[in-house]
């Protein structure tokens, strides 16, 4: 057996186990992966340091402590949402929140955008947007390439379009918008410096993709927010859509991509727990600005 047949029979049989099961499971697994002195801690503290100064020390913590076990239960839902029918996942969705914004967006017949942060369960939105709306979307081929034919398999099982995030995929996506469909994007993926500018987010200069707004600005589509937030027990989620703010369509690039911050900003701090605070947000800042996370040394 190759390691994609035995890697997608591994998440086969995790999906089997309920989902509120395994969200039990990733809120121990979750303090025990982000332990102190792993890049996980090293990264997510410094984010929370970062995006909430405000905080005492004591609020700091416990949204540390918060953050810790969501991260874990975000790892430990992936087989289900991956391998699991489409249908009985969405059977766990309590409410939709706001779906008249997207949905009003799109019959604006100028196709729409969702900006979709790494917040909460990005990949149960994709199934749930996939199965009412034609859905187009952007994806980086992962680090392993053993995990692209499942990753791709698993985000278009549920009737969405997984583009890959090169010259042929962003022609697709624009073919896509005009013609009236919606684009998902992940707004805040770090990009290679020459497909971005920085902009603010949380009060810090962070390097964000221009994607987006360019998109908009091209259609003039309308622009709507989401993510789905999951409960706190029993396996299940609420889907929430949030307009965007004004400026996102400006035709200064800085106000738009402000604008575009100001937006997932806007979605962290409803949840802030389940934000993904591993990732490297700020991996890079302007001049005269001082790194966020310090050099790891490499083991001799």
């Amino acid at each position: 057996m190759d390691r994609a047949a035995l890697l997608k029979s591994l998440l086969t049989a995790l999906a089997t186990l309920p989902v509120g099961a395994m969200h039990r499971v990733g809120a121990v697994l979750g303090p025990w992966l982000s332990r102190p002195g792993t890049r996980a801690d090293e990264v997510l503290q410094r984010n929370l340091a970062v995006c909430f100064p405000e905080r005492s020390e004591e609020a700091l913590a416990a949204l540390t402590r918060s953050a810790r076990r969501e991260y874990g239960r975000q790892i430990m839902e992936v087989p289900a949402l991956f391998r699991q029918p489409v249908e009985r996942l969405l059977a766990r969705i309590d409410r939709v929140e706001g779906a008249e914004l997207l949905d009003q967006a799109y019959r604006e017949g100028r196709g729409a955008i969702i900006a979709a942060p790494h917040l909460g369960s990005w990949e149960l939105l994709n199934l749930w947007v996939a199965r009412h709306y034609p859905l187009h979307f952007l994806y980086r081929p992962p680090r392993q390439p053993v995990l692209e034919p499942i990753m791709v398999e698993a985000r278009n099982r549920g009737g969405g379009h997984a583009l890959p995030a090169n010259t042929a995929g962003l022609r697709a996506l624009y073919k896509a918008l005009r013609q009236g469909d919606v684009v998902g994007i992940l707004p805040d993926q770090e990009p290679p410096k020459d497909e971005g500018r920085y902009a603010p987010f949380f009060g810090r200069p962070a390097l964000t993709m221009d994607l987006p707004v360019k998109l908009a600005a091209r259609q003039r589509a309308p622009v709507v927010f989401g993510y789905a937030r999951r409960a706190a027990t029993g396996g299940r989620w609420t889907i929430r859509f949030l307009p965007a703010p004004e400026g996102i369509h400006d035709p200064d690039p800085d106000r738009a991509l402000a604008a575009l911050n100001a937006g997932v900003e806007a979605c962290v701090r409803e949840t802030p727990e389940q934000y993904l605070w591993t990732y490297k947000r700020f991996a890079h800042q302007p001049e005269g600005w001082d790194r966020v996370y310090p050099k790891r040394r490499r083991k001799r």
